[in-house]
């Protein structure tokens, strides 16, 4: 959701190998389905806690109905709400007034943005170096929680390294509206003045003032 994904494990071996299985395969928060409620030690519970992991036991949660299909008790829909809310991104982190904390003085040609995958970003001006997914950047579409066609401006510019062009893929008369929309979302993201996007110098493109770099680059 929202750029974000969790792991999700379900129990097939013993649990407490299933649970080191999972504590070892991922490094974040993540959701556990086991089977039965069984005892957990003390240092389960430490790395459950640390990781903020949801364990949710499926014989409490979930029963059979008539149509053979499982019904999710509502007790087990609040946990994953609750799991939800605690680790993805305020989706009003993008709206105006919440920005990147970019230091006094600094220009666009000062700013670097390179993709780290499809919903991330890693931006850097000087020292100053944060990771961003499209939601906190305010490129999410509030109604369904996917990146708006600015985000995938964006990345397409950053594949051709900040460079727009009818030759461009993705290229349509519709980027031209929605290339002012992005240049105006990202001066109220990083609060600098001037146009983050220009026309190329023939006319017929835009470029962007800062650096823009694909994935891997």
């Amino acid at each position: 959701m929202a750029g974000i994904a969790f792991p999700v494990y379900l129990q097939h071996l013993r649990f407490a190998d299933a649970m080191l299985h999972a504590i070892d395969s991922c490094d974040g928060p993540f959701i556990f389905f086991r089977w039965k409620t069984e005892p957990i030690d003390e240092r389960t519970r430490r790395w459950l806690e640390r990781r903020s992991a949801l364990l949710l036991t499926i014989n409490e949660i979930a029963a059979m109905n008539d149509r053979g299909e499982f019904d999710i008790a509502e007790s087990a829909k609040v946990q994953v709400d609750s799991f939800r809310k605690m680790h993805l991104p305020n989706i009003d982190a993008g709206k105006p007034g919440v920005r990147f904390a970019t230091p006094a003085g600094s220009r666009w040609s000062q700013v670097a943005i390179r993709f780290k995958d499809d919903d991330c970003v890693q931006v850097t001006i000087g020292d100053a170096s944060q990771i961003y997914n499209f939601t906190q950047m305010g490129l999410v579409d509030a109604r369904n929680g996917r990146p708006t066609k600015q985000w995938e401006l964006l990345r397409m510019m950053a594949a051709q390294r900040g460079i727009y062009t009818w030759h461009s893929p993705g290229a349509c008369r519709k980027n031209k509206k929605r290339r002012e929309v992005l240049s105006k979302q990202l001066r109220e993201f990083f609060g600098i003045d001037g146009d983050p996007i220009e026309l190329t110098d023939d006319k017929k493109g835009y470029r962007t003032v800062f650096k823009l770099l694909p994935q891997g680059e």
